[in-house]
C-alpha cells in the first residue's frame, strides 16, 4: 500500500514537471513573440513617416518616432520635453485643451497648424489611445506635413485662375473622348454646367455630325501629334464662330491618355480681315474712280463752257433755254462724280448749306434703281426747305445704305417710303421706313455695331449701319429706329438746320460774266479743255497765251512774262506739275496770281502740292466762276500795287 502511494506521488511530480516544462516553452515562445512584435513595432515607428507621439492619460509622452524627433530637434528618449516643445512650434494655441478632450475619449476634426520656425504645413490628427477593452487610455498624435500637397493645391489653384481668366475656350477629355476638365468659357459658350459636362463625351455634347468632322484630327492627337487648324462651328451662345483649334497629347509614361483642347475665337479677325479687304478695294475703287473723275470733269468743263457761251450769245430763248439744260446735266454729273469719290473714301468731307428736299429729290431715281421691282418706293417732302450744313456725297451714302438695308429686309417685295420733315427743336428729319422683317430687341440694341450682322457671312460685312451712325453723328445729328418683329422698320434722322443758303447751281438765267483786258498765261495739257477756256476769256476781252505743258510755258513766260498779269494752270500734268511750273515762275515774278484747276479730288490737288496755291478750283468748273475769280486775283494784285 505504501508502495503504491509512493509510485502514485512520484507521477504526480513528474507530470508537474512536464507541465512546467510546457509551460516554460510556451512562456519563452510568447516571450520571443512578444520581443518579435515589439521589434515590429520600433522598425514601424522608426520607418514611419509620419510624426507620431502617444500620451498617456495625464498627457506624459510615453513614446515619439524618430520622424517627430527629428521634426522637434529632441531624441526619442528625450520624452520630457516634447509637449513644450510642441506648443512652442506649432501655431497651435489649443494644445492643451485638445490633448484634454481627446484623453477623456472625445473626438475633434482634424487641422491644419503651421512650424512657426521653418513654415512648413501639417495636418494634425488626435484620436484616442485605446487600452485592450476599448478605454480611452491616452492620446495618439499624429502630424502629416502637407507642404507639398499645399503646394501643389496653390499651383493647381493658379493654373485653373489662369485658364478661367482668359477668353479661349479649354477643356481635356481621355482617350474615351470623356470630358475630364472644362474652363469657364468653354461651359458657358455650350451654355452647361460642369457637374453636367464632366462625364459626358465630346461627340454626345458637339454632335456626331460635327464630331466626325474632328474625330480623325483627335485621333491623330493620341498618336502622339499636335494638331492645329480652323474651322467654324455654330455655339448654342454665340453663334456661327470662326475658330482656331489646337489639340495637344497630354502623356502619362509613354502613352498619350489625355488631349487638351484650346480652342481661339478668331472672329473678330477674320471681321478685320474683311475690313481690310474692304478698305483695300475701296482703295483701288477711289484710284479708278480718281482717274476716271479727271477725265470725266475735263469733258464736263468743256460742255459746261460751250454751253454756257451758247446761252450768252444765243439770241433765241428756245436755243437759251437748251442750252440750260446742259448747264443743269453738267451739274448732276458733277455732283454724281462727288458722289463716286466720296464713297470711295477719295473725297474730303466738305461740309456745305445742302436742302434736304432737293437732295432726297435728286436721289429718286438712283434710289429706285437699287430696289426690285416689287417694292414699291414713294417720297414726301417737305412743304419749306429744310437747309442743313452737311457733307452731300455722305448724306447720299446714308440714304444708299438705309435703302439697300430695307431692301434686304424685304425678299419678297413691299412698301418703302422716305420722308421729309420739319421737326422741333430746330432740326430736320429724314424718316426712312419699310414693310419688311423688322428686328427683335436684341438686334436692334446691335445694329449699329461695326461689323454686326444678321446676314449669311460673305453676304454683308455689318458696315452699313455703322458708317450711317458715324456720318450723322459727325454732322451732330442722331439717328435711331423702331421695329418689330414681323412689322418692319423705320430709321429716323435728326439734323440741325442752318441759317445759310444752300449755293445756285447751273440751271437758272443767264449767267453775269466778269470781264477784262489783262494777259492770262493758259497752261492745259487737255486740248479741248484748253481750246474752250481760250475762247472763253477771249470772248470776255482777255489776251490769253496758251501752252499745252509746263516748259512751253516757261518759254513763253520768258519771252513774254513782261507781258502776263496772272497764271491759269492745270494742276496734273506730264513732265512737269502745275506746282513746279508755279514756283518756277514765281521765282522770277514773285507774287504773280495764280490760279490751280484740277479734275482730281482735292485731296489729290493736296498730295501734288496744291494746299500753297493762291486759288484752287475744281472741274468741271462753271465759267462765270472762273471768269470771276480770275477777275478778284486781279483786282486784288492792282489794290496791293495802288
Amino acid at each position: 500500500m505504501h508502495y503504491f502511494q509512493h509510485a502514485g506521488t512520484d507521477g504526480s511530480l513528474e507530470r508537474a514537471r512536464q507541465e512546467l516544462k510546457a509551460a516554460k516553452l510556451e512562456l519563452q515562445a510568447k516571450s520571443r513573440e512578444l520581443e518579435r512584435a515589439r521589434n515590429d513595432l520600433e522598425n514601424f515607428l522608426g520607418c514611419a513617416w509620419t510624426a507620431t507621439a502617444f500620451f498617456d492619460r495625464e498627457l506624459r509622452p510615453m513614446r515619439l518616432t524618430p520622424s517627430l524627433a527629428q521634426l522637434l530637434g529632441l531624441s526619442s528618449a528625450d520624452t520630457g520635453e516634447l509637449l513644450p516643445e510642441l506648443c512652442r512650434r506649432l501655431d497651435w494655441p489649443s494644445a492643451g485643451e485638445d490633448l484634454r478632450s481627446v484623453a477623456r475619449g472625445a473626438v475633434i476634426p482634424e487641422r491644419e497648424v503651421s512650424d512657426l520656425q521653418s513654415g512648413q504645413q501639417y495636418l494634425l490628427r488626435l484620436v484616442p489611445y485605446l487600452s485592450p477593452e476599448g478605454e480611452a487610455e491616452g492620446v495618439v498624435l499624429k502630424l502629416i506635413d502637407i507642404s507639398d500637397y499645399k503646394l501643389a493645391d496653390q499651383r493647381l489653384l493658379e493654373y485653373r485662375a489662369v485658364i478661367e481668366c482668359t477668353g479661349d475656350m479649354i477643356y481635356v477629355f481621355d482617350r474615351g473622348y470623356r470630358y475630364m476638365l472644362a474652363n469657364r468659357a468653354y461651359l458657358e459658350c455650350h451654355r452647361v454646367r460642369h457637374e453636367e459636362l464632366i462625364g459626358r463625351t465630346v461627340p454626345d455634347l458637339l454632335g456626331p455630325a460635327a464630331f466626325a468632322e474632328i474625330k480623325g484630327r483627335i485621333d491623330a492627337c493620341f498618336a502622339g501629334e499636335e494638331v492645329i487648324f480652323e474651322n467654324r462651328y455654330d455655339f448654342p451662345a454665340k453663334g456661327v464662330r470662326d475658330i482656331l483649334i489646337t489639340y495637344t497629347p497630354l502623356k502619362k509614361g509613354d502613352r498619350v491618355d489625355r488631349v487638351a483642347c484650346l480652342i481661339k475665337d478668331m472672329t473678330e479677325r477674320s471681321q478685320l480681315e474683311e475690313q481690310l479687304r474692304h478698305a483695300q478695294k475701296m482703295e483701288a475703287i477711289g484710284t479708278l474712280a480718281g482717274g476716271i473723275a479727271h477725265d470725266f470733269n475735263n469733258l464736263l468743263t468743256v460742255i459746261a463752257g460751250y454751253s454756257s457761251l451758247i446761252q450768252f450769245n444765243s439770241q433765241e430763248s428756245e436755243v437759251a433755254s437748251m442750252a440750260a439744260e446742259i448747264l443743269g446735266s453738267v451739274e448732276r454729273a458733277a455732283e454724281m462724280t462727288r458722289s463716286l469719290l466720296a464713297f470711295s473714301r477719295k473725297q474730303e468731307v466738305h461740309l456745305m448749306p445742302v436742302d434736304l428736299n432737293h437732295l432726297v429729290e435728286g436721289l429718286h431715281k438712283s434710289l429706285a434703281r437699287l430696289i426690285t421691282e416689287d417694292i414699291e418706293l414713294t417720297v414726301e417732302l417737305s412743304s419749306v426747305p429744310l437747309i442743313v450744313s452737311s457733307d452731300k456725297g455722305q448724306l447720299e451714302q446714308v440714304l444708299f445704305n438705309l435703302v439697300v438695308n430695307a431692301r434686304d429686309a424685304m425678299p419678297s417685295g413691299g412698301r418703302l417710303s422716305i420722308r421729309t420733315e420739319l421737326s422741333q427743336l430746330n432740326h430736320a428729319l429724314i424718316t426712312v421706313a419699310d414693310s419688311g422683317v423688322g428686328m427683335s430687341r436684341e438686334v436692334q440694341d446691335r445694329v449699329f455695331e461695326p461689323f454686326f450682322t444678321t446676314k449669311e457671312m460673305g453676304v454683308g460685312t455689318g458696315l452699313g449701319l455703322s458708317t450711317c451712325y458715324g456720318i450723322i453723328k459727325k454732322h451732330n445729328g442722331m439717328i435711331g429706329l423702331e421695329s418689330e418683329p414681323g412689322a418692319g422698320t423705320t430709321f429716323s434722322i435728326y439734323l440741325p438746320l442752318s441759317e445759310e443758303l444752300p449755293a445756285e447751281g447751273y440751271a437758272g438765267g443767264s449767267p453775269q460774266w466778269a470781264t477784262g483786258n489783262e494777259t492770262v498765261l493758259l497752261v492745259e495739257d487737255d486740248e479741248t479743255v484748253r481750246v474752250m477756256t481760250q475762247l472763253l476769256l477771249q470772248h470776255n476781252g482777255y489776251r490769253v497765251l496758251s501752252a499745252k505743258e509746263g516748259e512751253e510755258a516757261l518759254k513763253i513766260f520768258a519771252d513774254q512774262g513782261d507781258k502776263v498779269d496772272l497764271l491759269l494752270t492745270d494742276l496734273v500734268m506730264p513732265r512737269m506739275s502745275g506746282m513746279e511750273l508755279y514756283q518756277r515762275i514765281q521765282d522770277q515774278a514773285p507774287g504773280l496770281p495764280t490760279i490751280f484747276m484740277s479734275g482730281y479730288p482735292a485731296d489729290v490737288m493736296l498730295q501734288k502740292g496744291g494746299g500753297a496755291a493762291k486759288d484752287y478750283l475744281r472741274k468741271p468748273i462753271k465759267p462765270e466762276l472762273l471768269l470771276c475769280r480770275i477777275r478778284e486775283a486781279l483786282d486784288v494784285t492792282l489794290t496791293g500795287s495802288a
